[in-house]
């Protein structure tokens, strides 16, 4: 089996679990392997194996107390059933491998979808009856992933896991080896010990309005324009990034270059804005109003990412950080899953231009909107 990747968002190979390859290599080696697991391997006797073990002790017993062959043959046809499911139960789980690819951005609220690839490389045999134990949250209950089907040879299947986060901040997600009671169901053998990992869940958005004391556009929560701005003044021209419309393509240039480049034209009357992110508990009365500032924060800049009237934002005392492309934008996204009130910061002290939108709580548990010193919106509890 190949070692595992380093990319915490591909979990690779049953030794994945062990941190480490472990070499089949050898006959003897192979057989103490079965009688000494690997780290993270185990095989459980079922109900139904119990039940087995039972009679064949029954047997056993009956047999050597009256000498009769064919209770002897019956305790041999018993225990060589259980030799021959511990033999297919191993061969069952070679050369079987598995990624998991994880979605690439995370909300509270909202449905995410992972991937887990599962991959039988064994020249003569079928997988059968394999599945996988997942868990999204330490509160949240287990999900199995089962293969249905038998997997062929050299064959490939891709199972989805969904699963929904409840809250901003660290997830923890498991995915618990996988399982198999093939081939009769008297043993249920484990490969691989669990392996966790802690995604980060950005904040869900929330309806707000804003509009500001200049007289500009009315802002509804929800209206993702165009990016590119929308006057006839050509400022550049520059390669194209996930999330430019499509009419703003510049085609004679994406025909010169050899690949796409879009127009950036400038904004005709709308102002952009920096947002001021303030985390002191002198500001924020709970947790819950922290939360939603969150939120808002959230909703604030991706609608004004997509209408190019976002400048960056700023934390505390920290120094701006400009946003101009997606990556930028989720990067801020990750800097609000990772935001913590806290009760050693002070109230900045930058002076508010026109040009920064700031937040505070309302006396009704909601959010308050202003651009520079002016009430501009507001999100309603």
């Amino acid at each position: 089996m190949k070692q595992a990747k380093s990319d915490a968002r591909d979990w690779v190979d049953p030794d994945f679990f062990n941190g480490r390859a472990v070499a089949d290599r050898g006959f003897w080696k192979f057989v103490l392997r079965q009688i000494i697991p690997a780290r993270g391997q185990s095989t459980h006797l079922t109900v139904s194996g119990l039940m087995l073990i039972t009679i064949a002790l029954g047997v056993g017993v009956t047999a050597y107390n009256s000498g009769s062959n064919i209770l002897f043959l019956s305790l041999s046809l018993v225990l060589s059933t259980l030799i021959l499911s511990g033999v297919l139960s191993v061969i069952n789980f070679r050369k079987v491998t598995w990624r998991l690819v994880l979605p690439s951005e995370l909300r509270a609220g909202s449905l995410a979808s992972a991937r887990l690839y599962v991959q039988n490389r064994k020249r003569l045999f079928p997988t059968f009856g394999i599945w996988f134990n997942t868990k999204a949250g330490e509160r949240a209950p287990r999900v199995r992933l089962q293969i249905e089907e038998p997997l062929p040879t050299h064959g490939e299947v891709e199972l989805e896991w969904r699963f929904r986060p409840e809250r901003r901040g660290p997830l923890l997600l498991e995915l618990s080896g996988v399982e198999s009671k093939y081939p009769f169901g008297f043993i249920r053998k484990t490969l691989g010990g669990v392996r966790r990992h802690t995604a980060w869940v950005w904040p869900q958005r929330v309806d707000y309005y804003f509009r500001p004391a200049r007289g500009e556009k009315y802002l509804v929560s929800g209206e993702l324009l165009e990016k590119a701005g929308r006057g006839d003044d050509l400022v550049k021209v520059r390669g194209y990034v996930p999330g430019d419309p499509l009419r703003m393509i510049h085609w004679k240039a994406t025909a010169r270059v050899g690949r796409l480049q879009v127009r950036e034209v400038a904004e005709e009357v709308e102002s952009a804005y920096y947002l001021q992110l303030e985390t002191g508990k002198a500001l924020w009365r709970d947790e819950a109003i922290f939360e939603r500032f969150c939120s808002t924060a959230l909703s604030l800049a991706e609608d004004f990412f997509h209408q190019n009237r976002l400048l960056g934002y700023a934390v505390n005392n920290d120094a701006p950080v400009q946003i101009r492309t997606m990556s930028d934008l989720h990067g801020f996204f990750d800097v609000l899953s990772r935001l913590e009130m806290s009760a050693d910061i002070k109230r900045s002290g930058r002076s508010y231009g026109q040009e920064w939108i700031g937040f505070q709580p309302s006396k009704e548990g909601g959010i308050l909107i202003h651009a520079g010193e002016h009430p501009a919106g507001q999100v309603v509890a």
